[in-house]
């Protein structure tokens, strides 16, 4: 009987996990899959002015970032419940109290300054372990793929991901207008030459009207660009989700895997 009991409560339970797994799996895939839209306009042709714009799911998450000359405002809005607020007028209220918790953390700093001196050789010793474990870790794997017979194989796969992933933040609308100058003139007509190429043969560009000036003393750069776009964290993960299981690359993260595995053993019985 309790052999049957243990059996049938293993069945519900197996139940009711797959239920779950069913019912999240549609909301999963519509939070990955549902665009994040932006909308950036910049303006510094005369006094700089920005606006930044971001949704997501419909507008249930916003974001609005605004700076003209004298106003600075940020707010995060979640199903219409706002999470933050800043702006100039309540910058310049709480000034005051900012200047002191500054004084104040000058203060601690300074009387942290001596206990930090004696312990800095041993956390800069122990940060610089870390950093190098974390280089020898990249170039192993480098070692891994660069060693690896199938190597222009893998390359090709890198390249057509990265080409994949920029895809991914082109945007639907661009627009730019303005001047644009740098030190060196031949820079200036190089420069503008290469984004004029792109932007004529982009069929997101709706107007690109920038004016090169050649006779600055110094790097100038006045323009009004807005941008519209969207991206998706599906969108964005899948070109690197088809690289790494790609067999020549699939091969290569075995192989380091199955080499540390056997380093590990090796310390442990040693």
């Amino acid at each position: 009987m309790k052999k049957f009991l243990s059996l049938l409560l293993k069945i519900l339970l197996g139940i009711l996990i797959f239920a779950l797994f069913l019912l999240f799996l549609p909301l999963m895939l519509f939070i990955i899959l549902m665009p994040i839209r932006y909308h950036v306009d910049v303006n510094n042709l005369g006094d700089l002015k920005m606006n930044i714009k971001v949704r997501y799911i419909f507008g249930l998450i916003k974001f609005i970032f605004i700076k003209n000359d004298d106003e600075t405002v940020s707010k995060l809005t979640i199903a219409g419940k706002q999470l933050g607020n800043t702006d100039s007028a309540k910058s310049k209220k709480t000034k005051g109290a900012a200047e002191q918790k500054k004084a104040k953390a000058v203060k601690e700093a300074k009387r942290n300054v001596k206990k930090q001196e004696n312990n800095t050789g041993d956390e800069e010793s122990e940060g610089l372990r870390e950093k190098l474990s974390g280089v020898q870790r990249i170039i192993g794997i480098i070692r891994a793929v660069w060693e690896h017979p199938d190597r222009p194989r893998i390359t090709k796969q890198l390249f057509a991901m990265l080409h994949q992933t920029l895809l991914v933040f082109k945007p639907k609308y661009f627009k730019a207008e303005g001047i644009v100058g740098f030190e060196d003139p031949a820079t200036t007509g190089l420069a503008l030459g290469a984004v004029q190429a792109v932007a004529v043969n982009s069929k997101f560009v709706e107007k690109f009207e920038i004016t090169p000036d050649f006779y600055v003393d110094k790097t100038s750069i006045k323009a009004h660009v807005i941008v519209k776009g969207s991206i998706s964290v599906g969108r964005l993960s899948w070109p690197f989700i088809k690289f790494i299981f790609k067999k020549p690359v699939r091969n290569v993260i075995f192989e380091y895997i199955i080499r540390k595995m056997r380093k590990k053993d090796e310390g442990a019985t040693e």
